[in-house]
């Protein structure tokens, strides 16, 4: 899978561009109403869902498998000052899948 990832995103970089999806924007909105303050993103990509999350005021940790996308995330994340923690890795192993 590993591999599927990094091609994906080496050959065609932010592929769902730079917005945060609109899951992450409705659970930005619940979050903050039920007093949410942390936040893991398992498969974080390249961070766009990250930020949301972190430029809304909550700590963020993401997980990505893809070492190419975290290497184009970071550029963005610290240039907006924003700071979401990325680790690589594969979230489901914890659970053997």
């Amino acid at each position: 899978m590993n591999t599927f990832w990094e091609e994906r995103f080496r050959d065609e970089g932010k592929i769902w561009g730079v917005s945060p999806s609109r899951t992450a924007v409705y659970a930005i909105e619940l979050f903050k109403k039920t007093d949410v303050r942390k936040v893991l993103v398992p498969g974080s990509g390249y961070g766009r869902n990250a930020e949301a999350f972190a430029g809304a005021g909550f700590e963020v940790t993401g997980i990505e498998i893809s070492n190419t996308a975290i290497s184009i995330a970071r550029p963005g994340i610290f240039e907006r000052s924003i700071s979401p923690r990325i680790s690589a890795g594969y979230a489901l192993r914890q659970f053997g899948v």
